[in-house]
């Protein structure tokens, strides 16, 4: 295991908040982050391409912004918002049909992201992401398969 993760010795939480800090500042769209993703994420397979290819990525740029702050609100608070049961919805049977396993390969992929775009980021601060994003995935995931 990496030098960094000492896992006894984590407040997830502040870790979080820190490295969101970093990252996306006071809940700022950032542009290169996002971009930078979203190259990352499409070139992972030609099925998140193609789900992608009639996408106003404009729109979809934003999405990904509030889609991050409903999840971290909702792994604070446990309440499932209107807005995070479309983003489900969006994502499920009724909407892009998004494969489960795509859900894992988003995660990965934001984390590389954050590995590419902050020098600082940390396994410990990776986890951290993991385990806040982690409700609203398995919620989405859950609501994607059920329908």
């Amino acid at each position: 295991m990496s030098k960094d993760l000492n896992l006894s010795d984590i407040n997830y939480e502040d870790l979080f908040d820190r490295s969101y800090q970093r990252l996306l500042g006071n809940g700022c769209y950032n542009v290169n982050l996002i971009d930078a993703f979203y190259r990352l994420f499409m070139s992972k397979s030609c099925v998140i391409a193609e789900l992608f290819a009639e996408t106003n990525m404009s729109a979809q740029k934003t999405m990904l912004h509030d889609s991050l702050d409903s999840m971290v609100e909702f792994s604070r608070t446990k309440t499932i918002t209107p807005y995070l049961q479309k983003l489900a919805d969006i994502h499920g049977k009724g909407g892009k049909q998004v494969p489960l396993y795509l859900f894992d390969v988003w995660l990965d992929s934001l984390m590389e992201t954050f590995y590419q775009q902050d020098p600082q980021f940390t396994k410990s601060e990776e986890l951290s992401w993991r385990l806040v994003l982690s409700p609203g995935i398995v919620f989405i995931k859950f609501i994607c398969a059920k329908k």
